[in-house]
């Protein structure tokens, strides 16, 4: 799973048991702890980006309703001119 995968900082995560008398039990630990630091940053920045496309999506309704708003007072004018000419 881990292979060509790189991390944040750029570095390829080291083969398991490549740690230099580190038994296999603390680096199957050590994989795991990093495997749960990663599937946490996956879901921030999952979540991030759906902040942002809800932000955006609000923004965009905000944008429609106020073209929507201008355009009914240009109408009502539009309709008060050609009453009072």
């Amino acid at each position: 799973m881990w292979s060509g995968l790189v991390r944040a900082s750029g570095r390829k995560k080291p083969p398991r048991g490549a740690g230099g008398g580190v038994d296999s039990g603390a680096a199957d630990e050590a994989d795991e702890a990093d495997e749960a630091v990663e599937a946490v940053e996956a879901v921030e920045a999952v979540e991030a980006v759906e902040a942002v496309e809800a932000v955006e999506a609000v923004e965009a309704v905000e944008a429609v309703e106020a073209v929507e708003a201008v355009e009914a007072v240009e109408a009502a004018e539009a309709v008060e001119a050609g009453e009072a000419g």
